[in-house]
């Protein structure tokens, strides 16, 4: 007669594969939510090309559409009506004849429309949920305009380069303007110039400006360097001489790049100098190597006086300085030990793009007799700005030592 054994899963068995199992199901619920976010931001990206796109062909031979209710940007009170912002909603809709689709798939809120006076331009935004993807008075019975939670969302615009407004406080941070209470319930304006409201103006989704009306002030004249695509600084100020005295980030446009956000020193020696960091980028250890600047149409800038070079070391720091910038002898040896470093001194040293420089106005131990054609010179200290020290090296050195992947870019046209 045979004994018949029941065999069982033990109670550390069962709990082991409770674990997996439940691990398994939160890494799949994990993986498929993330799917879902995808794919919404897939829809939203979507709906805003299409949403711009029916847009456009309306406004091939007419004006872009006026939103529905609008809030006015001004510039000095609500008499200078510089855009309209508000969302994508029935009337626009009806107008362009849009049916492809027009609401967030995730809360139904409108996607937010800016467009400008002259109706020749226009931007869109939606609020996504990955990072990736990107960059309240509610009327009664329209609560669907509005994003369940901004402050989790990330805001990516699509359109022309210009500046929609979202909030920058803290307890309303990414809200549209439009549905801010301090906007919509008693002015139905934002002034930029007399604003104490902190706003983001949402210029692409790799520029931005944040900040209150001291900052939003500058965003007239750096809307006009972008619609007439200024090539420097000296080129803005020249149009714009109302900007003298206003150090900020402009964009210009350079043969190789259509928008590129620059610093402009507008204060220094009269104004105007064009500044741009490379930080990583194309090493160099020569005047007649190539360097990141090159493909930005610009190259490694020039020191043309003392206060420059102190402006610049104090807005970027001396890391950017591991060589003396901009500033080169086309011929190896010789020794300048007895004369200052500058342009009226030492005249057969010469600065990208020709014109002045300066170092020093003393003189120093170096160069000395062993200096290698074209290299840069390695930096010793740029701390004290009346003795910048430096050293040339051996014949040939520059290759080995004198190099840099960390400098300041200009046009250099001052």
């Amino acid at each position: 007669m045979y004994k018949i054994t029941k065999h069982a899963f033990t109670l550390v068995e069962l709990i082991v594969v409770i674990t997996i199992v439940g691990i398994l199901s939160t890494i799949g619920f994990v993986s498929y939510s993330n799917y879902l976010t995808g794919a919404r931001d897939s829809n939203r990206f979507s709906q805003l090309t299409k949403l711009s796109d029916s847009l456009q062909v309306y406004a091939t031979n007419k004006s872009l559409p006026l939103p529905d209710d609008y809030v006015e940007i001004t510039a000095s009170w609500a008499s200078n009506v510089i855009a309209y912002q508000w969302y994508v909603w029935i009337d626009v809709l009806e107008t362009i004849d849009y049916t492809n689709g027009w609401k967030d798939p995730k809360d139904d809120s409108f996607y937010t429309y800016f467009v400008t006076k002259s109706r020749k331009k226009l931007q869109l935004l939606a609020l996504m949920e990955e990072r990736g993807s990107t960059s309240s008075y509610l009327f009664q019975g329209w609560n669907t305009l509005h994003a369940a939670n901004y402050e989790t969302r990330f805001p990516k615009v699509y359109g022309s380069e210009l500046w929609i407004l979202i909030s920058w406080e803290k307890s309303t941070i990414n809200t549209p303007a439009q549905a801010l209470n301090s906007v919509s319930s008693w002015s139905w304006y934002i002034d930029i110039i007399n604003t104490n409201e902190l706003f983001t103006s949402l210029v692409s989704n790799q520029s931005s400006i944040s900040g209150t009306w001291s900052d939003l002030q500058l965003l007239n004249s750096i809307f006009q360097s972008w619609w007439k695509k200024y090539s420097s600084c000296l080129r803005l100020l020249q149009d714009q001489p109302r900007f003298k005295d206003k150090n900020w980030e402009y964009v210009i446009k350079t043969k190789t790049w259509d928008i590129l956000e620059v610093y402009c020193d507008m204060t220094t020696d009269g104004g105007w100098y064009t500044l741009y960091p490379i930080d990583t980028w194309i090493r160099t250890l020569k005047s007649t190597d190539n360097n990141s600047c090159k493909e930005l149409w610009m190259d490694i800038f020039v020191p043309r006086t003392k206060e420059f070079l102190q402006s610049v070391i104090t807005k970027y720091g001396s890391s950017y300085f591991y060589v003396i910038p901009g500033i080169s002898r086309p011929s190896s040896g010789w020794s300048y030990t007895s004369v200052a470093m500058n342009s009226v001194t030492a005249s057969d040293w010469k600065a990208i793009w020709g014109w002045d420089w300066w170092l020093r106005d003393t003189p120093y131990s170096e160069p000395s007799w062993d200096y290698t054609a074209n290299c840069w010179l390695q930096t010793r200290s740029v701390a004290d700005i009346n003795n910048i020290t430096f050293n040339d090296a051996g014949v040939g050195a520059c290759n080995a030592l004198y190099f840099t992947e960390k400098y300041i870019c200009s046009t250099n046209d001052k």
